[in-house]
């Protein structure tokens, strides 16, 4: 991995988790990445447990609805049961992710007050599918600039 995209991931993780920062600046920078996603065609995935999935739901819904972002989140039981059963509870998220195509034009927020199973195992999934990506994509803009 190179320097620049391992600082690229560390200032990512530093702005994400930075509480020094005034909750503002941080609203400011959700509202950024969830205006960025919608620009560029991607959806805003919102995962929540317990409580938060039913702010996820309506967050999604408020987006979809009132900001013509498409936005979708998992609280349906259906698909919470089906899955958890046909895998297992802590792969529900990542299963699910699955399903419905995330690709890297989509946004993802986790709302969680305990970072635990499934979205542990959800989060390493993600970051490892984003460093997949991004390497791929480098190897492809280092093809192209041989060419």
């Amino acid at each position: 991995m190179s320097k620049n995209l391992i600082k690229l991931n560390q200032e990512i993780l530093r702005r994400l988790f930075d509480l020094s920062d005034s909750y503002h600046e941080q609203i400011l920078l959700g509202v950024k990445f969830i205006k960025k996603c919608s620009k560029i065609g991607g959806k805003v995935i919102i995962l929540g447990n317990g409580g938060s999935s039913a702010i996820a739901s309506h967050i999604a819904a408020d987006l979809s609805k009132n900001a013509g972002i498409r936005a979708i989140c998992f609280s349906d039981s259906a698909l919470i049961t089906c899955l958890s059963n046909d895998y297992c509870y802590e792969d529900f998220f990542t299963e699910a992710l699955k399903l419905y195509s995330v690709n890297s034009n989509d946004l993802i927020i986790i709302l969680s007050l305990i970072l635990r199973d499934p979205f542990l195992r959800t989060i390493s999934i993600i970051l490892l599918l984003i460093l997949l990506l991004i390497s791929k994509r480098s190897e492809e803009h280092t093809s192209e600039l041989q060419s």
